[in-house]
């Protein structure tokens, strides 16, 4: 540290500062908050705001907590650019024949209504659930993975217990219910 830097933090917490030291603070004019506003309304991020102004990000976050104005006009614009997109979709969802209309009623279904795709598949016997398989996995024979899904799986007694004491229970296995339904 300098001495000049040592005598001007004695001085200040003598309070016999006479000038500030370090770079003055920046404050935002009310052009540059209409600025920043303006940039905000049409979906600027926070980035392309502060290299508009020619000030760090930091900066602007400083001067969004300090000054109210500024976080004021930056979630203001937002809330309208925000209310503005969802009247643009709701209008092109309401529009009969219009050629995004399916998919912004889908659209605003999931987000707006919480609604989701449900894929169902209705298995009732073996043949549906090898084909089912065959659907979703072609590369891979359905036999086998029916082999390994049904294949009894042995996990060592302190794995499961994590140190207490297990009984292990008495297995009886059948040879005709471990073969994969459906198999000669």
């Amino acid at each position: 540290m300098s001495r000049a830097t040592s005598a001007g933090i004695v001085a200040l917490k003598e309070g016999n500062a006479t000038k500030p030291f370090g770079r003055p603070k920046i404050v935002l004019s009310s052009s540059q908050i209409d600025d920043l506003e303006r940039l905000a309304e049409i979906g600027a991020t926070q980035e392309e705001q502060a290299a508009y102004l020619g000030i760090s990000m930091d900066t602007l976050h400083r001067r969004m907590h300090d000054q109210p104005d500024v976080f004021l006009a930056v979630t203001r614009a937002g809330g309208r650019l925000k209310a503005s997109l969802r009247r643009k979709q709701v209008s092109v969802a309401l529009n009969d024949g219009h050629p995004s209309q399916a998919t912004m009623l889908i659209w605003l279904g999931k987000t707006v209504l919480g609604q989701s795709d449900r894929v169902s598949l209705k298995i009732e016997t073996t043949d549906d659930a090898l084909k089912a398989l065959k659907d979703i996995w072609p590369d891979i024979d359905p036999d086998e993975m029916i082999r390994q899904l049904t294949q009894p799986i042995d996990i060592e007694a302190e794995e499961v217990a994590d140190e207490r004491e297990v009984e292990e229970p008495a297995v009886v296995q059948d040879e005709a219910a471990t073969e994969a339904p459906g198999a000669p």
